[in-house]
């Protein structure tokens, strides 16, 4: 990874829906600039409350969380949604946007009330698609896009808001293998980019083929994070999902068993 400052740190961050079960239990955490992190774990565990909080759609119930050294809770809506940009797994999409009409969506952040997107939010959706490969396809229904595509198309929309940090809850959950390496294709050349990619995923195996770190979840707390090398240990997943787990390098590819 780059040897440059955290550009998230969340310092003894606690989260409950209920005041009596604490989804997030005061973790303590930095995520590296430029770089994809993975957020891995069972689910239950915590890791898309974690990214909500992440975005400031929820807010803790104690603790702190930093970006660059300044405090979430003080930027603006707006302000929050240039810097962060978020790919759910899912969406449902109840119009018939063409792809370019969808991504445009993404420009929100820069627009006044009721303003229409001009020439240079056209430029920056085009550029979004480009990024994704989906140039092409920019005229075609989104309704009518596999489910590879689509996935590409949010990634491209949550582009086009032009984030320095970019969350994505499940990623590849519902997609192939070939449209799982598309994907991952995709990320690990926008972090070449300069981006920061932190992602969920309760697949140990995705991770270890596309992250440059890990952080470990179970129940609301850390097991581990750091360098993947230091993380992917069978220990430590073992740990994580309260199972035996194996990790180990065979012709340089880990392979994960239990």
């Amino acid at each position: 990874m780059k040897n440059t400052p955290p550009i998230l740190r969340l310092e003894r961050i606690a989260f409950g829906y209920l005041e009596d079960m604490p989804v997030l239990r005061e973790i303590s955490l930095t995520l590296a600039t430029g770089a994809l992190t993975a957020i891995l774990g069972p689910n239950g565990g915590g890791k898309t409350t974690l990214l909500h909080v992440l975005l400031g759609w929820l807010k803790p119930r104690s603790g702190a969380l930093l970006v660059n050294d300044r405090s979430l809770a003080s930027f603006s809506h707006r302000e929050r949604s240039r810097l962060l940009g978020l790919v759910p797994q899912s969406e449902f999409i109840p119009f018939e946007f063409t792809l370019l009409e969808y991504v445009l969506l993404g420009r929100a952040p820069y627009l006044g009330p009721l303003e229409m997107p001009g020439g240079r939010d056209v430029d920056e959706a085009r550029r979004a698609l480009a990024r994704v490969g989906l140039t092409s396809l920019s005229e075609r229904p989104v309704t009518h896009m596999s489910g590879g595509e689509r996935q590409l198309a949010m990634i491209a929309r949550a582009l086009a808001q032009q984030p320095a940090i970019l969350l994505l809850d499940e990623p590849t959950s519902h997609l192939d293998l070939a449209n799982r390496r598309r994907v991952r294709d995709v990320l690990r050349q926008l972090v070449a980019d300069g981006i920061t990619v932190v992602c969920t995923t309760h697949d140990p195996a995705l991770a270890a083929d596309m992250a440059d770190a890990l952080i470990l979840m179970r129940a609301g707390e850390i097991v581990a994070a750091g360098p993947i090398e230091n993380t992917l240990t069978s220990e430590k997943l073992s740990a994580t999902y309260d199972l035996p787990v194996k990790a180990r390098r065979v012709e340089g590819e880990w392979l994960i068993t239990s």
